[in-house]
This record gives C-alpha cells, structure tokens and sequence, in this order.
C-alpha cells in the first residue's frame, strides 16, 4: 500500500513535469527559431552586390560577402535563448529517467515467494535512496524555473528591442517569475 501511494505521487509529479517540460521546449525552440536571421535578407544583399559588380555598372568591383553581423545583443540572446532550451529538455530527460527508474521499481521480475519479492523491493528501495532519486525528482522543477526565468529574460529583451513599452510586461513577468523561484526554493 505504501508503495503503491508512492508510486501514484512520483507518477503524478513525473508527469506533469514531463508534459511542461516538453511543451516549453517546443515553445522555446519556436521563439529560437524566429531569431535568426531571415536568409532572404542575405540573399537580398548579395543579389545587391552582384548588381552593383555588373559589367555594365561602371563602379569598381567590390567583393562579395554576406551581411550577416550579429550585434552582441543579439549573441547574448542567443546564448540566453539556446541555454533555456537546454534546461527545459534536461529537464524532460531527467523526467523520462525518472520514470524509468520507477518503472524498474514496479517491475515484478519473477513470481517467486512472498518473502523474495519482499527482499528485491526493498533491494530496489534501497537502490532509489542511494542514487537520491527524491533530490533529482526535486531538482527537475528547479531546473525549469531556471529554464522559464532565462526564457522571460529573452523575451523581455526582445521586445525592449522592438518596443521598450511592451517590454514592461515581460520584464513585470520577470519579477513574477523570480519571486516564484525564490518561494519555492524556500519550501524544498
């Protein structure tokens, strides 16, 4: 009985977890995608070149080269974006072993005798206390609050570099967010 209610809880937060996790990673990676540079905008820009480089463009030849620059703004972006991404799918990963784990815990290997199952689930209790499975099950909502501050921090930056008004709303979004994770950190 004790197991089994253990089991449900685990399962429970495994779950949701996992479901965030992966529907933040897909959110995540379409913001990161909108973020590169349009490659018709390059295209563009050589195509300018070419003509200015025409035969019948009496101007010097200049070189060709694409203008993709990247201001540090942006980089830093990147960085902030691609590092969130990376939190929420370990996150998702550590939720997958999670369950796994659980998984190789319920699994009844062989229908021997009362006491020899009794033997191998605390073997295998045993072995879930060693490798601290509670501690990694609690890390993983740290591990997406981080990923979710990083991501509002992103996304604030973003608009304060379209439209610094807009902006306010992330950044508010921001503060929300950090108190949240200064809470919960609190009640581990």
């Amino acid at each position: 009985e004790y197991d089994d209610k253990m089991l449900r809880n685990y399962e429970g937060s495994i779950d949701t977890i996992m479901l965030f996790a992966g529907l933040f990673s897909a959110v995540n990676t379409a913001f990161v995608i909108a973020m590169q540079p349009n490659p018709a905008d390059t295209t563009n820009d050589l195509l300018v070149q070419l003509m200015q480089n025409a035969p019948w463009n009496a101007q010097q030849p200049v070189a060709l080269s694409a203008s993709v620059a990247y201001s540090s703004s942006k980089i830093w972006m990147q960085v902030l974006a691609y590092t969130s991404l990376t939190f929420s799918l370990l996150t998702a990963l550590g939720a997958v072993l999670c369950k796994e784990w659980l998984g190789y815990y319920k699994a009844d290997d062989d229908p021997a005798g009362l006491s020899d199952r009794y033997k191998r689930r605390h073997r295998k209790f045993e072995e879930l206390r060693n490798m601290r499975f509670e501690n990694i099950l609690h890390s993983l909502p740290v591990l997406l609050q981080i990923s979710l501050f990083l991501f509002i921090l992103v996304m604030a930056a973003a608009m304060w570099m379209q439209h610094r008004i807009i902006s306010f709303s992330s950044l508010y979004q921001l503060l929300a967010a950090r108190s949240s994770m200064v809470t919960s950190s609190g009640n581990l």
